[in-house]
């Protein structure tokens, strides 16, 4: 029987008659098509780029059909340069300061009008992710094979291999078994395809601020010095009524001198060698009637050397810097001094610590009176009081209209010399 003569079940997908109003295998009643109709069941015009990525559009939400090899290589170029586009401004913008705060368990949004302006980021993305998802879909079925196909994905490397060598092949005729015509109104004037897209948009915009936070997720403390279970476990072994109470002893004074020479940085004690206390009285009230201040700064160095992170994250530290600061917001503005950067007089660039510093900026309304400690691990630091000054660097910006206002962003910068 040759293909003129025949045409494919719309349920079964076996070979049939083209006259056939219903199938002998499966009984299913026929539309009346044939196999000429649906060659092009989508009507593709010549594939170019703008061609083919109007197509995927039209057909974002739709499985049940095929797709040329050409007209998929050219969406797929366009939904990549397009996705290059448009999550280089996310980064470049959105995300110079992460909407969503991921610190341990204190985690919080810093700005909803930010938020809001990576969600209508992520439509679009959500958007172009759909479209890629249905075409590969929609060239399998063009190839004549399931998408079920595209749970090799899950195959590292190998199954990503595959799936590209199955949707680089040529069309098979056999494939419009897949092909179920129906009249429906455009997805993007139905409901549940918005929902989807939310649905992506908001994972999507999880991700991007999981990326941005990736390093404070990591953040934790190890003493990399001591091995207290061993040393009680020695001390064990070599107990006696003699040495019982030397060690009791021992245990008291340690348990006093971890009161009084440690400090807690987040969830974690430090042992702390010696400390120094400043005192400073800077305010700032030059930017959109909002007061920011500095209260104290004291410096710690540790008893022994501590890392903080993991992986190519981890660095190590034996002195922390912390630091009270203060706002009050004159108006409603977005300050950062938990993202501040600090340097030493001894050339020392550091970063806050977001994840253990106290949660009290970011997207501030007016009339807000707020204060907390911000912490600073220093990598190397010879002796608490071998530091003459800090420079405190920190951003702070309120939302406008006005294209004009120059004031709408500042970031604050000051030197504030360290004497007792």
């Amino acid at each position: 029987m040759s293909n003129k003569d025949s045409k494919f079940c719309i349920n079964c997908g076996k070979s049939i008659p083209a006259s056939a109003e219903f199938c002998p295998f499966c009984g299913a009643k026929q539309e009346n098509i044939t196999t000429e109709k649906v060659a092009n069941p989508i009507n593709e015009s010549t594939p170019n780029m703008l061609n083919s990525f109007k197509l995927a559009f039209q057909n974002a939400f739709s499985i049940n059909n095929i797709m040329s090899r050409a007209n998929f290589w050219w969406n797929y170029l366009t939904i990549f340069i397009i996705n290059i586009l448009l999550s280089s401004i996310m980064m470049l913008t959105n995300l110079k300061y992460p909407a969503i705060i991921f610190a341990n368990e204190n985690s919080y949004i810093s700005s909803y009008s930010r938020l809001l302006g990576q969600f209508i980021f992520c439509l679009p993305l959500a958007i172009l992710m759909i479209m890629g998802f249905t075409a590969m879909i929609r060239r399998l079925h063009d190839t004549n094979r399931s998408a079920h196909y595209l749970w090799l994905l899950l195959i590292p490397i190998v199954g990503v291999i595959v799936i590209i060598v199955f949707l680089a092949q040529k069309s098979n005729v056999e494939g419009q078994r897949f092909v179920k015509s129906s009249k429906t109104k455009p997805w993007y004037k139905k409901w549940i395809s918005w929902l989807i897209i939310v649905i992506v948009s908001l994972v999507s915009l999880i991700s991007f601020n999981s990326y941005a936070n990736d390093y404070v997720n990591t953040h934790y403390f190890t003493n990399i010095a001591s091995d207290s279970n061993s040393d009680d476990d020695t001390d064990e072994s070599d107990y006696d009524s003699s040495s019982a109470s030397t060690e009791d002893t021992n245990e008291t004074s340690s348990t006093t001198n971890d009161d009084d020479d440690s400090i807690m940085v987040g969830d974690d004690k430090i042992d702390i060698d010696d400390q120094e206390e400043y005192t400073s009285d800077f305010t700032d009230s030059t930017w959109a009637n909002s007061t920011f201040g500095v209260e104290d700064i004291t410096v710690y160095k540790t008893k022994e050397e501590y890392t903080d992170g993991s992986g190519s994250d981890q660095t190590t530290f034996n002195g922390i810097i912390r630091v009270h600061m203060s706002v009050t917001a004159g108006q409603d503005i977005n300050a950062f001094m938990t993202q501040s950067t600090l340097n030493t007089s001894d050339g020392q660039q550091i970063d806050a610590d977001l994840s253990d510093s106290d949660n009290f900026d970011g997207e501030l309304n007016s009339g807000t009176d707020a204060d907390g400690y911000v912490y600073f691990l220093v990598p190397k630091m010879d002796s608490a009081d071998g530091l003459t000054s800090i420079r405190l660097k920190w951003d702070a910006y309120y939302d406008t209209d006005d294209y004009d206002d120059d004031n709408s962003d500042k970031t604050f910068d000051t030197t504030i010399n360290l004497t007792e």
